[in-house]
């Protein structure tokens, strides 16, 4: 069911489309016209969809959470300054300016954020940081609190 007006609107609209063209259009062409129709309705679903979904993924982005952790860990505990440095993108200040990114850009997607936590995770691992089992309990609940 859907609980959104403008989409609801959108559909009545197209009814009423569907509607008139049953009584204005020669039935050779009523078909074409109908197919039409009901793929802007199931474009406009789609987008409606699409949209319901980022909005309720920005409520919740376990990325942000995460990567929030990780810049306390590095500034709090470790004293590291923020600095992107691409050639030396292991360090531990390259690392703490892409958390920054994580947290900071908002066009970025989820598929990006993924990949740079998980880069980040890796080499907090291989500086000895963090630890592969300590972070799988602890980020788990967070991963999965959708």
């Amino acid at each position: 069911m859907l609980n959104d007006e403008n989409i609801e609107l959108s559909l009545l609209t197209r009814l009423k489309e569907l509607e008139e063209l049953n009584d204005g259009v020669a039935p050779t062409n009523l078909r074409h016209h109908i197919s039409g129709t009901i793929c802007r309705l199931r474009q406009e679903i789609k987008n409606y969809n699409q949209e319901r979904d980022e909005q309720n993924h920005k409520l919740f982005d376990p990325e942000v959470t995460v990567a929030q952790k990780y810049i306390k860990l590095l500034e709090e505990e470790h004293y590291v300054t923020y600095e992107k440095d691409e050639d030396n993108p292991t360090s531990l200040p390259h690392l703490l300016w892409m958390l920054y990114e994580i947290t900071l850009d908002r066009y970025m997607t989820h598929t990006k954020k993924n990949r740079w936590l998980g880069y980040v995770q890796g080499c907090l691992v291989k500086d000895g940081l963090i630890s592969v089992e300590d972070e799988r309990n602890k980020t788990r609940k967070i991963f999965n609190g959708r």
